[in-house]
Order: C-alpha cells, then structure tokens, then sequence
C-alpha cells in the first residue's frame, strides 16, 4: 500500500494508528519484536531484490553471448551477398 501511495505522490511517511502504538508502549519486548519483523521483512526485500536483479543481468548477458556468437556468421552472410550481387 505505501508504494501505490508514493508512485501516486503521497510523500508523507506511514505513521501507526492508536491501538498498535498503544501496545508497542506498553512494553519493551512487543517493540523489540516490531522492530525485529520490521527488519527482517526489509531484509528479505532487498535480498529479492538483488536475487531478481542479478538474474534480469544474467538474461541480459546470456542473450548478448547469443546475438555476438552468429554475429560473425551473418557479417560474412552479407558479404558473401554482396560480393555475389556485384560480381
């Protein structure tokens, strides 16, 4: 929800409604928790990250590999045509 309302220009931060700030006051434990989830949570989204990132590079390379691997055959396929159309 936060990244529709920031990719529609709602820059202000996601603020907590009364009833979760209330319990994360009351005690230290359910805070260290919060934090705890809150943390791994945004681990686990830049590792998705990097793991979908390095793969979109991986598709990228390996299609570039293929291209430059019969890109030396069609250069010679078009020669080869050109010099058969002049001669």
């Amino acid at each position: 929800m936060q990244t529709i309302k920031l990719s529609s220009g709602d820059k202000t931060p996601p603020t907590l409604d009364e009833l979760t700030l209330q319990r994360l006051n009351t005690s230290p434990f359910t805070k260290t928790v919060f934090i705890f989830f809150l943390e791994l949570v945004w681990a686990l989204q830049i590792i998705l990250s990097i793991v979908f990132g390095l793969f979109a590079i991986g598709s990228v390379l390996m299609s570039h590999e293929k291209v430059m691997q019969i890109l030396e055959l069609l250069i010679y396929q078009s020669k080869a045509k050109f010099n058969e159309e002049n001669f």
